[in-house]
């Protein structure tokens, strides 16, 4: 038998030495980029966590308002006065969260417009309620803000048409992306 000549050890501890550095950084890249699709994942169910909260606070609110111009139960009065004043709190996260989303930004405009116009419209027939009573709220607005709730509803039924994508999307590439990172570290393994 032939005795193996030394450059050839060295030869394989390079070849070694750049395939594990090698599976190091594409570990390294792989892994980054698995923890980005992750975040863009966890970015879009806030965004829509954001957008059921605020158009919770909202539809609370109606609920309330109506329940205490029909019916001059206060308990009613002090759950509208909270959700009112939770609202622009709620419209405040909604729109930090929509700031990587440019393509809400109009619609998440459009539902703030429509409802502070309703939230402002149901304290005028609270307070119409409270110093003229029922008839008067009746007599005022005998709609109820229909429109400015179906549209307010419109609004976020577009919306979340979008963020269900947003969330698929960035699901399938977050699980692609563990594969992928797995696969490396395997292989770099």
């Amino acid at each position: 038998m032939r005795p193996i000549h030394p450059r050839f050890y060295t030869h394989l501890v390079t070849l070694w030495l750049a395939l594990s550095i090698g599976g190091i950084v594409l570990g390294i890249i792989v892994w980054q980029r698995l923890n980005q699709s992750l975040d863009a994942s966890l970015r879009g169910a806030s965004f829509r966590i954001a957008l059921q909260n605020t158009y919770r606070t909202l539809s609370e609110a109606e609920s309330a308002g109506r329940g205490y111009y029909l019916t001059g139960n206060t308990a009613f009065l002090e759950t509208f006065h909270r959700q009112e004043s939770t609202f622009p709190q709620r419209f405040s996260e909604l729109e930090e969260l929509a700031q990587s989303h440019p393509e809400f930004r109009q619609d998440i405009a459009d539902l703030r417009a429509v409802s502070t116009a309703r939230i402002k419209q149901l304290g005028e027939n609270v307070e119409l309620r409270r110093t003229r009573g029922l008839d008067a709220v009746l007599a005022s607005d005998p709609t109820d803000g229909k429109e400015q709730t179906d549209r307010a509803r419109e609004i976020v039924n577009h919306i979340e048409q979008y963020p269900q994508d947003l969330l698929a999307t960035h699901s399938t590439a977050a699980r692609y992306e563990l594969q992928r990172a797995l696969s490396t570290t395997l292989a770099a393994g």
